[in-house]
């Protein structure tokens, strides 16, 4: 059966000597394909966060459809030729791979990723761009920080509670990170990418919130293209 889809990249890797295996993020959450021949054919565009559309077709006793030709929806300007856009490539990348692997994603959702792609390719100030993209997605996973005060000095990461007084019995942070959570929940992305953090604020900003997401997902991973991230950015 014939298929036609639009996807984002997630992954690729290899399948056998010529073949990959290529990871989408769908409406219908995260497909998989194998692509013959792809390394020679088309493994140029498929660059984490590359918007493509596949033309497969699933054979009966396969349970992978088979990519018979790869289109891109949008060419990048920049992404894949900046260092520092390619590791935060590969960081969102695997952040979606994990965060929707168990289902659906909200055309809402999936739309605005398409969205956030298209800022990043054209958007040149993005060192706090990872921590906002982490917290803006919080709102439509259902997981988004409460404010419990306009003062907050503790983060509940077993409960989602920013607040003024300590948690009993549960796991939280404290210090800059809080204020800096809450600054961004309260204000708007041009503001947010715009607060001035130094290197290490910024690095401890990202680990406490990934940290949130541990304690909110089941089956949440930290990405492994962290390291490679904090070391672009820095």
């Amino acid at each position: 059966m014939k298929t036609v889809e639009q996807g984002i990249v997630l992954k690729r890797s290899n399948y056998s000597e010529n073949s990959l295996m290529v990871s989408l993020l769908t409406l219908e959450g995260i497909k998989r394909y194998i692509f013959p021949g792809g390394k020679k054919k088309s493994g140029h565009i498929l660059q984490p966060l590359s918007r493509i559309e596949v033309t497969a077709y699933k054979r009966p006793e396969s349970d992978l459809p088979r990519i018979t030709a790869v289109t891109p929806s949008i060419v990048f300007q920049d992404l894949p030729f900046n260092p520092i856009k390619s590791g935060l490539a590969f960081f969102l990348a695997e952040l979606l791979m994990t965060t929707f692997s168990d289902g659906d994603i909200d055309a809402k959702t999936y739309a605005w990723i398409e969205e956030e792609i298209h800022f990043i390719d054209v958007e040149h100030h993005l060192a706090n761009y990872p921590s906002w993209f982490l917290i803006r997605l919080t709102k439509d996973l259902g997981i988004l920080p409460e404010l419990q005060a306009q003062e907050v000095f503790y983060f509940d990461l077993e409960e989602g509670l920013l607040m003024p007084q300590r948690p009993m019995r549960h796991t939280y942070i404290q210090g800059d990170a809080v204020q800096h959570v809450a600054f961004f929940i309260r204000n708007n992305k041009q503001a947010a990418l715009a607060l001035q953090l130094s290197k290490s604020q910024r690095k401890q900003l990202l680990q406490d919130i990934l940290r949130y997401y541990q304690f909110q997902l089941d089956h949440f991973k930290v990405p492994k293209s962290l390291e490679v991230l904090e070391v672009v950015f820095g």
